[in-house]
Order: structure tokens, then C-alpha cells, then sequence
């Protein structure tokens, strides 16, 4: 790995080569700050300096929405020395090649990996016959949204708050978890 740097603090971007050009591409016509293109052996890495996270994340989540490209995408916080870049980089390198095409920060990757290692088996056995169920998936991603608050996530949900509790009800009756309660709620979300 050979990566310049020409400046601390930095932030970077790491993605699966197969899509590099047209990200840098992307990211070069739509900022005026300068991205410098760096190679590993199966990803790319591009290194920026003076803008904000959220700006650069917001674009590169647009930008995947198109469909022009489909890679996973790992945006950096702000890096201040070789060594945490070192440490950041050695670790993320191994946890990008296990996600589907989105953009991360290290929060949501490590959360989506963690999931990623759940058996089929397992989950399959916990869930029962909500294995399969989009509705509940979409109902337990929404509490998620709403931190666990039930009213919150029936607004989202477009749900009738009472309707709401009903299916957390039946979810709780069948399976025996109850993910209004955050011990339970962890496990059944790592299972989807």
C-alpha cells in the first residue's frame, strides 16, 4: 500500500476498485477541493481535505441512489495522525469487502457487519414466521429510526400508534421477544 499524504488532519473515502474512476470523477465535479486518488491492492482510496463530512456522505449517497455505480463506500472522520489512520484504515479495509453498496461511517459499518455475521439458522429459529416478513423488517428498522419510541415510530410508519402496538404485541406473542424493551430489541435487530 502506498498512500500520500500530504496533510493531517485529512479525511478519506474507501471503496471497491471495480467503480474508482467514476467515483473520483463524481467527486472532482462536484467539489472544488481537490481529491487525491490512492491504490491498495482491491480498493481505491481518496483522501480530501477542507470540507465537510456530511457534505461529501449527502453527495455520495446521491450519487449510489442513481445507480450509476454500486460499491460500498466508507467516509472517514477526520484523520489527525499516521497512526490513527493506520489503525482506522487496517481495520475498515477487512469490514468494506463484507457490505453491500451504501454509504458508511464507521458507526453504521461496524453495525451492518455485526449483523452480516448472524447464521440464517438463528435468525430463522428466533423470528419464526417473521423470517421472511418485510412488514415487521420495515416496523423494527422504524422504532429503530424513532429510538425505540413507539409514538415516534407510528408517525413514521404512518401507522395508527394503537395499530402499531397491536403488531409489537403479536411479534411478542410468537416469537417472545419484545423490542420495546432495548435488551430484546438489540438481539432481534442484529438477526435481520
Amino acid at each position: 500500500m502506498t498512500i500520500t499524504i500530504n496533510k493531517l488532519p485529512f479525511k478519506y473515502l474507501m471503496f471497491k476498485k471495480n467503480d474508482e474512476k467514476a467515483i473520483y470523477e463524481f467527486l472532482n465535479n462536484s467539489f472544488s477541493a481537490k481529491f487525491i486518488l490512492n491504490n491498495d491492492l482491491d480498493l481505491g482510496i481518496c483522501l480530501y481535505y477542507g470540507l465537510e463530512f456530511s457534505e461529501v456522505y449527502e453527495a455520495l449517497q446521491a450519487f449510489l441512489d442513481e445507480g450509476i455505480i454500486s460499491t460500498p463506500i466508507y467516509c472517514s472522520k477526520e484523520i489527525n495522525s499516521l497512526k490513527d489512520f493506520e489503525f482506522d484504515y487496517n481495520f475498515i479495509k477487512k469490514e468494506i469487502l463484507l457490505v453491500s453498496s451504501d454509504v458508511y461511517d464507521s458507526k453504521s459499518l461496524l453495525f451492518k457487519t455485526t449483523n452480516a455475521s448472524v447464521s440464517k439458522d438463528k435468525s430463522n429459529y428466533v423470528l419464526k414466521n417473521y423470517a421472511n416478513d418485510t412488514e415487521m423488517k420495515n416496523i423494527i428498522n422504524k422504532l429503530f429510526e424513532a429510538d425505540l419510541n413507539v409514538s415516534k415510530a407510528s408517525k413514521m410508519l404512518y401507522l395508527h400508534r394503537n395499530t402499531l402496538i397491536y403488531k409489537l404485541d403479536r411479534f411478542y406473542e410468537i416469537t417472545g421477544y419484545d423490542i420495546r424493551k432495548f435488551n430484546d430489541a438489540c438481539f432481534i435487530k442484529q438477526l435481520l
